[in-house]
């Protein structure tokens, strides 16, 4: 399940400049943004939404670089929102490491299917790992603003795999 919660912050960046093609497509599948979001939905529709946003709104930049788009726009978005605003004040408090570590309770705001492990490899330099990555390139541009959103300085993030079945692994770094 995919919280509304995540759909607001996805919507906030989207809503004022949303296509009449995007807009009509995310009907078709059943979601009409202009309307308040309900608590929860199926996660397979977050998917969809996030596939049809990146054709739709940056046709330009191909599959890859749009999603990874779309997630940078997701979390611009969500820290508007109220949930956002306190989830970023603490983070920002807690610091880039910290906030890392504690990405299973992140994900948690916005889904309940989201499991991450965090290996640090050396100060500044870890590898995060989740459990379901339907999307990788928007968790990936999720996480580089969300490296913004904590105040990180000279942040990186880099897919490293995609395996089928598998786990996910970005390779995350910062001046530490």
């Amino acid at each position: 399940m995919t919280f509304g919660t995540a759909f607001e912050g996805l919507f906030r960046a989207y809503g004022p400049v949303l296509t009449e093609a995007a807009l009509q497509r995310l009907l078709e599948l059943g979601l009409d943004p202009r309307k308040p979001f309900q608590a929860g939905y199926p996660a397979d529709l977050w998917h969809q939404t996030v596939r049809i946003l990146a054709e739709e709104q940056h046709p330009v930049l191909g599959d890859l670089d749009g999603t990874r788009e779309v997630g940078r726009a997701f979390m611009r978005g969500y820290m508007q929102t109220t949930l956002g605003r306190s989830t970023f004040a603490m983070l920002r408090v807690l610091g880039t490491l910290r906030s890392l570590k504690r990405m299973s309770r992140n994900f948690r705001t916005g889904d309940n299917f989201t499991e991450t492990w965090l290996h640090e490899d050396a100060p500044g330099d870890v590898r995060l790992e989740l459990n379901h990555t339907e999307v990788p390139a928007f968790i990936q541009g999720m996480l580089e603003q969300g490296l913004t959103g904590v105040g990180a300085q000279d942040s990186s993030v880099e897919l490293l795999t995609v395996p089928e079945q598998e786990n996910t692994v970005y390779r995350i770094r910062w001046k530490a």
